[in-house]
Formats: C-alpha cells, structure tokens, sequence
C-alpha cells in the first residue's frame, strides 16, 4: 500500500503527552465507528474475520497445531501450557457469548496501536495487523503500552475511548466487555503472529517464532 509521506510517527517527534494518546484513540474510535456497516467491503481486502463468534474454532485450530509441533519448533506448546489452555475453554465460551451479545459492535481493529503507529498530527497507520473483530480488542496494545512504558494514567486514556461509545454502553458494561476481550484478544493476535510467520526465514524463526505460543497462552491471565 502506497501512500502520500505524512512526516514523522508521534514516537519519533515527540514522548506521547495524555493529550496524545486521547487523540490517537479518538481518532480510532472514529475509524470504528465509520466502518460499522462495512462489514461485507471490509473482509472483501482480506482481512481476516476474528468476530466473537469465530473465536472457540480458532482457538482449538491453534491450540492443537502448537501442541503437536516438535518439541524443538520455536511455537510448540509444551503439554502443561496446552493442558492448562485447554482448562479455559469454557471460561472463552462465556467471554465469546458476552460479546457476541454486547452492545460496543464488531467492527475493524487495528490491531497495533502504538506511537510508532501513529501519525505527528495523531492520524493512525499501518493496517497490516487489521482484523474484523470486537471493537474494545483495540485496547489491548495501548494499554500495555501505557501501563508498561509511560507514566500516563491510563485510566485517563480509557475514559476518553469509552466515552466514544457512551452512547450504546455505560462503563459498567465496557468493563465487563474488556475482561471478556482479555479471553478473546490473545487468541486472534497469536493467528495474527501464526498468519504473518507464514513464508519466514529460519533466522526470523528464531527470533519471532516463540510469538503465537505467547499470545495463545496469555488466555491464561484473562
């Protein structure tokens, strides 16, 4: 994809002030919004249908190819991760049904939100981790962002996402819908690392490699 040079990421001009990050996520709060109904033009690029519904499939379908990979494969899971995975089917199909049920609507998901993708002028870039999935997995990256490598509150950021919302869901309900995405989430980004690993050298193997076996497993910390 080509596209006009817009100048310099918001990690590279400046460090991310509140101010920052609340655009940045209003501005993809906005993208989600836009494309609600788009469904059926969305997927037509490719990108890959990750709603809800899809998850428990997806979810076997990975965790059986990582647990019957050699034992010397960069994203094998060993028997306990994949004994323990499998001990939270259940608590995944409660989460799938939440959201499947919820009010925040499936829609586009960048996937990667971060202030290396994102824009000076705070416009969000680098769609290649796209998915079509429950809005609120957006969260997932700025947080960890956030809570791991600024001061910012993110309680401050969160509240300017979840008002963009608040007219189909109070903070209770988001609450809710975000611990049920920390099931969900983990599942879709390991396809994500599985998909983009597809084609790789055995160098960038062994450097990404141990990447879907991480994400699959974070379903345990839901």
């Amino acid at each position: 994809m080509l596209t006009a040079d817009r100048g310099v990421t918001l990690g590279d001009s400046r460090e991310p002030t509140l101010a920052d990050w609340r655009g940045v996520m209003i501005a993809t709060a906005r993208l989600q919004r836009r494309l609600v109904d788009r469904r059926d033009a969305v997927l037509a690029t490719g990108v890959p249908d990750c709603s809800p519904e899809t998850v428990p499939a997806r979810f076997d379908a990975l965790l059986e190819r990582l647990a019957t990979l050699p034992a010397e494969h960069p994203s094998a899971l060993d028997h306990a991760g994949a004994t323990a995975l499998a001990g939270r089917r259940e608590q995944l199909l409660e989460a799938v049904a939440r959201l499947a049920s919820s009010s925040v609507p499936v829609t586009v998901q960048h996937g990667d939100v971060h202030p290396w993708n994102a824009f000076a002028d705070l416009r969000v870039f680098d769609f290649g981790d796209l998915q079509w999935s429950h809005a609120l997995e957006v969260l997932s990256v700025p947080y960890g962002w956030i809570t791991t490598r600024s001061a910012l509150a993110w309680d401050d950021v969160l509240a300017t996402y979840s008002e963009m919302w608040s007219d189909v869901a109070d903070p209770r309900d988001l609450a809710e819908l975000r611990a049920a995405t920390a099931f969900t989430q983990p599942v879709n980004r390991a396809l994500t690392w599985w998909d983009s690993l597809e084609g790789a050298t055995d160098e960038e193997w062994r450097e990404w490699g141990g990447m879907p076996a991480h994400h699959l497993s974070r379903v345990l910390e839901a």
